[in-house]
Parts: structure tokens; sequence; C-alpha cells
């Protein structure tokens, strides 16, 4: 099917400023099937699409709305050769570790969005104290930092949701290949952040074994979404070092084309994907450039 019939190249990424909601024609789907090889074997990741992150959204990813409009014609072109689709959903709600709700100075003040939060913070807790004491203690001494985001993705509201287009391009995959579009929610526990999608930042938690099962037969681990720097970086670390001691063949592969840093924070994480690069293997690459 041509794309314009599934999405509104216009609208993508710009979900909140559209006054005309595009809506589908889902009938249109049913009557067109796509048969699958079932020999390539390969998953596509797709970390937190979501309104949220578009260009108009709380917590905008300048870059976001090429990223969806990329992402969108890879799978329209690559539907035939895509084994399964997994997309994660970042979930919320108002009082979390990472909000301003969470925190006050003793003149009433609560931090300003994309403030850092340190042990000696004049910002205190105002809830679970001594756990969230403890959080940030711990953050610190794995050189990370408890940063205070604008709220996004509540459960519930409008930008928990998957971007509009990418949604219909989903629906027509699943529609059309007969395969269910897998969603994972991460991120509810309010007294830890959770960047990548298996575990959270403060957890004595392993990852499961049954990862094997569920990522580790796949030829190619294709991944893209939002953003680069914190829940993609995080996402495909937890899965490099949980399968750097087992027998995991899969290529991962990043489409730098169809994932972006939040601003402020692009060269560093240029220097963590080199690292996993070199270390894991992890291939960088662009979505018009792959073969699968």
């Amino acid at each position: 099917m041509n794309l314009n019939k599934i999405i509104d190249s216009d609208s993508v990424g710009f979900p909140y400023q559209s006054i005309n909601k595009y809506t589908c024609n889902i009938n249109e789907f049913l009557y067109e099937e796509t048969s699958l090889k079932n020999n390539h074997k390969n998953l596509l990741l797709i970390i937190d699409p979501q309104n949220d992150f578009m260009e108009d959204g709380s917590l905008p990813v300048k870059g976001a709305r090429n990223d969806m409009l990329n992402l969108i014609s890879f799978i329209h072109n690559n539907l035939k050769k895509i084994d399964k689709i997994k997309v994660s959903l970042d979930t919320h709600s108002y009082t979390q570790i990472f909000y301003q709700s969470w925190w006050q100075d003793s003149d009433g003040n609560h931090p300003d969005y994309y403030s850092i939060i340190k042990s000696d913070s004049k910002f205190k807790p105002l809830f679970h104290k001594k756990q969230s004491e403890l959080y940030v203690k711990h953050l610190n001494k794995m050189n990370k930092d408890l940063v205070i985001w604008p709220y996004h993705c509540i459960l519930g509201t409008y930008g928990h949701n998957i971007e509009p287009n990418l949604e219909n391009m989903l629906s027509y995959f699943s529609l059309v290949t007969k395969k269910k579009v897998e969603k994972i929610t991460k991120g509810s526990n309010p007294l830890s952040e959770m960047y990548g999608i298996f575990r959270e930042e403060y957890s004595n938690l392993k990852l499961s074994s049954t990862l094997s099962a569920a990522y580790g037969h796949y030829e190619n681990i294709i991944v893209a979404g939002e953003a680069k720097s914190h829940c993609v970086l995080e996402s495909i670390k937890q899965l490099c070092e949980f399968y750097q001691f087992d027998n995991f063949n899969s290529n991962i592969l990043v489409l730098e084309d169809c994932t972006t840093s939040i601003q402020g924070y692009e060269e560093k994480t240029d220097i963590e994907f080199k690292m996993l690069s070199s270390k894991y293997n992890v291939i960088l690459t662009d979505s018009k450039k792959i073969v699968l």
C-alpha cells in the first residue's frame, strides 16, 4: 500500500500541533496481506516513540520528527523482513523521584527542570526520605546524575501515547503480516529512574535468563527511538552487558537516523556509542543503508 495512505507525512512528529487529527482507513488494511519468509529473524526494538518526546511534546527531542519519518519508511520498506516489533513505553505518574514534586528546599521551592540533584543538594525529598537519599548516593557512586525532568509520559495522558503516524504504521504492519506488535511499559517505580527497558537504575535485580529466549535468537536486533542519549543508550548497554557472558550471536544495529540525543548530551553519547561499537561490536548504521 502507498505510504501516504497509511500516514500523514506533514503531521509526523507534531501531534500536538495537528488541528485535524489524521485517521487512516483501517478497513483498507484488512484486504492486504504480506507473506513473510521468516528466515531473516530480524527484531525491531523501538524505544519510547511517544508524543511527549516529539518536537512539541513536554520533553522534546529536537530531531524526533525526522527520526519518526525515517523509521516509518524503514518499516514500510522492510515489511517482509521484520519478524517481530517490540515497542517500549515510558510510563510515569506525577510523583516520582525525578520530578519537581519530589524535592523541595527550606523555602518551599522546587528545583527547576533539568536541575541535578546531588547528595549535598539544598533540595530535600518530600517522600521516602531515607530511600531517596540512598538512591542519590548510589547514583553518585556510579558517576550518574539524578536529573529533574519535565513531567512527561504520564499514564493516561496523550503524551504517553505512541506518535500517531508511527502507530498507524505499526497497526498496518500487524494487520498485513498477522504479527502482533509487543508493547512494553517501563518506569512506573516512583523510587527509581528506568532508562533501559530491562532494569531500573537502582536495582539489585539481575537480568532474567528468559531474555536469551526473547532476544538472543534473533540474527539482528535493530534499535531506534528516543532519546539516543538516555533510554536508547541504556537499553543497548543493558543488552550488551547481559549477553557478554552468554552465547549471544545477535547483531545489534542502531539506526542513527531514527534516534536523536537530548540537546546537551550529544558529545557524551557519541563517546559511549563508540565504546559500545568497539567493545561489543554494536553496529552504527542508517535506515537507508541497512540491508536485511
